[in-house]
């Protein structure tokens, strides 16, 4: 460049230095000083200058921009004859925020616009107090609360359907488990709103089956009453449920007397009359009003009186807490059979 410069002769350097210089002129419009009206504020203030570009414009008539200032045009356009600068000031805004108050500046933004701008850590379903399309207005108190949405999962257990089913082949009013069933598993599946971390909605949102509850089968006896039964129709499990009564009290003749099995009657010991279980069969009896149980050996027959089940010995009763009510509901189960 510079040995291009010197091979050009004197007069044409000079007129492409004018050249030069008048182009730029007429490239940057500065040919004197111009009236530019800023308004700052909506407040119209009417400047002399020589600059072309709105930042220097500003510059050259004193005021210092924030950040959050909103210009326009904007600070690096060239400015043409007879345009305008807007300038509208941001001013402070104070944000509450899980506790914390942030100070920030803004020039008529919308509460979601400033929360864009800012880094204010805030999650998907944190609440403002104020719509969020809100407009802010100066020394505007904000307050946005911290919600969170966790999921919380229960599991449960389901109970099995009972499955009841005549079976002739037992004793009437027996009855015997032949399927013992399987309990079922289930999750449900919550979700639930925390606000400054105090739980404020729950809502089921699934309810999944792990597992399935398998039925429970019981077998119900339907022989009529005075069925000859056989031994090798009874099992150990076998319940059945009814009404008790006892027998052996003061003065009722029984104590001391020979029962159907051959042994001496004792109203003392833990015997009970059945109408057809063998006799050395072990039963336990359990008192369904007060839950109190008690085990005892079959080793007379009886009771002879419709609907009993069970005929216990004085004592018998008193372990159970029968004995001045005279009878009970109660549920039977074999234990053992001789």
């Amino acid at each position: 460049m510079l040995a291009w410069a010197r091979r050009v002769p004197e007069g044409q350097r000079l007129a492409l230095l004018y050249l030069a210089v008048y182009g730029l002129v007429i490239l940057t419009g500065i040919t004197g000083p111009r009236a530019v009206t800023l308004y700052v504020d909506g407040e119209p203030r009417r400047v002399e200058t020589y600059a072309a570009r709105v930042g220097d414009i500003i510059a050259g008539a004193g005021l210092k921009l924030r950040e959050e200032d909103r210009v326009e045009p904007p600070p690096g356009r060239l400015l043409g004859t007879g345009d305008t600068i807007s300038i509208q000031r941001a001013y402070p805004v104070y944000l509450r925020v899980g506790g914390e108050t942030h100070t920030a500046y803004t020039a008529g933004e919308t509460l979601a616009q400033l929360a864009q701008r800012l880094d204010l850590g805030l999650g998907l379903y944190d609440q403002a107090l104020d719509s969020w399309a809100t407009r802010l207005v100066p020394g505007q108190v904000v307050d946005i609360l911290k919600v969170d949405v966790v999921e919380e999962i229960f599991y449960e257990e389901i109970a099995p359907e009972v499955l009841l089913q005549a079976d002739s082949s037992l004793p009437w009013g027996t009855t015997r488990i032949a399927e013992e069933g399987e309990e079922g598993v289930a999750a449900r599946v919550y979700q639930v709103t925390l606000v400054k971390g105090r739980e404020e909605a729950r809502e089921l949102v699934a309810l999944n089956l792990l597992r399935e509850p398998l039925p429970r089968v019981i077998l119900q006896g339907t022989a009529p009453r005075g069925t000859r039964v056989s031994r090798d129709a009874l099992r150990v499990g076998d319940l059945w449920q009814g009404t008790a009564s006892w027998y052996g009290g003061d003065g009722d003749g029984f104590h001391g007397r020979r029962t159907a099995s051959g042994e001496i009657f004792d109203s003392n010991a833990m015997t009970a009359a059945h109408p057809f279980l063998p006799f050395g069969t072990r039963v336990w009896v359990t008192h369904l009003g007060s839950g109190r149980q008690v085990e005892v050996r079959i080793n007379d027959r009886g009771p002879f009186i419709g609907g009993r089940i069970i005929d216990l010995s004085r004592a018998a009763a008193e372990v159970i807490g029968m004995r001045y009510s005279g009878t009970a509901t109660v549920r039977v189960e074999i234990l053992a059979l001789p």
